[in-house]
């Protein structure tokens, strides 16, 4: 059988056959050999949907690969509402505080409206600033955030910003606090949420308790994102 002829079997293969393709490849390989790579941790299954299809494997074997898989992980990668990474290693108080700047600008910015789009004889429209609102702040409870929140809440103050400090709280009751505080510009919450224990990172929430859109780029910043193919370099946080 040619390459050819293979590739119209298998490259529409999923984990309910016999047949797996490795994320960058196009030809399937068997299921012995999807196997044989994640008992060897083999980089690219990082990033394969199917690296949670585990039987043949011993249980001692997949947690050890999940070790390894975790450990594995560099740089300060960017979240949906914010980011994480690995505490001391990558995400530590004094790079907490330069990010938190960063926050702050973007939850000012936020709470910057434009006029009631009323112009004015000349045709102009009248911006109108709104004053500056304290930021609501809490954290979670991994051992790395109360060092990780001294830094966000010294910064924040240091920034020209009030605090109306939470402590240990969840992003649920953040974004409650948020809703009754309304003269808030937005909120800084301290959680690893969704990574190994050994990860710390920042969640940023407007006065809605939505996202706040950052891009990072402007700041000279680029972070690694999660779902980084495995033939791309991954880039942690630098200025």
């Amino acid at each position: 059988m040619d390459a050819r002829k293979l590739h119209q079997l298998t490259s529409h293969a999923t984990a309910d056959g016999d047949y797996f393709v490795c994320p960058g490849q196009t030809l399937a390989v068997s299921r012995s050999i999807h196997v044989a790579r994640l008992n060897a941790a083999w980089p690219v299954c990082d990033e394969c949907e199917w690296r949670f299809h585990t039987e043949g494997l011993n249980e001692k074997t997949v947690i050890e690969t999940t070790r390894i898989r975790e450990h594995r992980r560099q740089g300060i990668q960017r979240t949906e509402f914010g980011i994480r990474g690995p505490y001391l290693n990558a995400l530590h108080r004094r790079m907490a505080e330069e990010i938190v700047r960063i926050f702050c600008q973007c939850l000012i910015d936020r709470s910057t409206v434009q006029g009631s789009s009323q112009r004015s004889e000349s045709k102009e429209i009248q911006p109108v600033r709104l004053s500056l609102a304290p930021v609501v702040i809490g954290f979670d409870g991994r051992s790395s955030s109360p060092d990780i929140f001294v830094g966000v809440s010294s910064s924040i103050r240091e920034f020209g910003l009030p605090v109306i400090d939470l402590g240990r709280s969840t992003a649920a009751s953040l974004q409650e606090a948020l809703r009754c505080q309304p003269e808030s510009c937005g909120g800084i919450l301290v959680t690893g949420a969704g990574c190994p224990n050994a990860w710390t990172g920042l969640d940023v929430f407007d006065r809605s308790g939505d996202s706040v859109p950052v891009v990072w780029k402007d700041f000279g910043i680029r972070l690694q994102h999660p779902g980084l193919d495995a033939t791309e370099t991954p880039t942690a946080a630098t200025s």
